[in-house]
């Protein structure tokens, strides 16, 4: 039988070991969060308009001179917003209702939507009607 000899594709970043978030690719195609490469960056000095890729030590030119400027990585970013949905409810803890959440409030959620990616309660999963929605059971 043959072996696989892929590299694994991880859904979190090297620098933070978190589910990416607001990742962002550098042309090495390495990706990091958005928060993790401001961090780095002003530890290389923030006067520079590059950047040395954390993985590979790739000397990155920054467009304008920004962070902002780097290509968003929206697979990784889809991925890991799954794979943080599956941990939460996965992990059987209560999940608060987003749309509650706003007004100080903790009621517990029923349903995902999976077109706006919110965890909706009852009352809100009423009014939230014309959007896929999935039950929260494990």
């Amino acid at each position: 039988m043959a072996e696989n000899t892929s590299p694994a594709i991880t859904m979190t970043c090297e620098v933070c070991s978190e589910y990416y978030t607001d990742p962002l690719m550098l042309p090495c195609l390495h990706s990091f969060c958005k928060k993790c490469l401001i961090k780095v960056k002003e530890k290389q000095g923030s006067a520079d308009t590059s950047l040395k890729c954390p993985t590979c030590d790739t000397s990155v030119n920054l467009p304008d001179g920004k962070i902002e400027g780097l290509t968003q990585n929206l697979w990784f970013e889809h991925k890991s917003r799954d794979a943080s949905i599956k941990k939460k409810i996965v992990s059987k803890e209560a999940i608060s209702c987003d749309e509650c959440s706003v007004d100080d409030s903790s009621d517990a959620a029923v349903v995902y939507c999976c077109d706006c990616g919110q965890f909706l309660c009852d009352l809100c999963k009423k009014v939230h009607k014309r959007s896929k929605k999935k039950p929260i059971t494990s």
